[in-house]
């Protein structure tokens, strides 16, 4: 197999994966049960968190920036550099503490 078939292979196996973990993970939630709880909220609460959400994820993408420079040598790439917080952010509970 060529280079670029392992690739399609490795990639459709990742989003099988990624696709059994999701299921598993909806499956046991109630959805019933979920949207009670959602409806039970206060309208302003909702926005507020969506907000508090992005500005702490921007904040920790800056701090990514700046820690990727602390190499000298590192030329900075935005897309690159938001490809890595991204894949990062799952990573994070791989580990205890995370």
């Amino acid at each position: 197999m060529s280079k670029s078939k392992w690739r399609l292979v490795f990639n459709l196996l990742k989003v099988c994966l990624t696709a059994l973990i999701l299921w598993g993970v909806f499956a046991r939630i109630d959805l019933k049960a979920l949207w009670t709880g959602i409806a039970a909220l206060p309208l302003w609460l909702l926005p507020a968190l969506v907000l508090l959400s992005l500005i702490r994820n921007w904040g920790q993408f800056i701090n990514w920036c700046y820690s990727l420079q602390i190499n000298p040598k590192y030329i900075p790439d935005r897309k690159e550099q938001l490809v890595s917080y991204l894949i990062g952010l799952p990573l994070r509970f791989a580990v205890p503490g995370g």
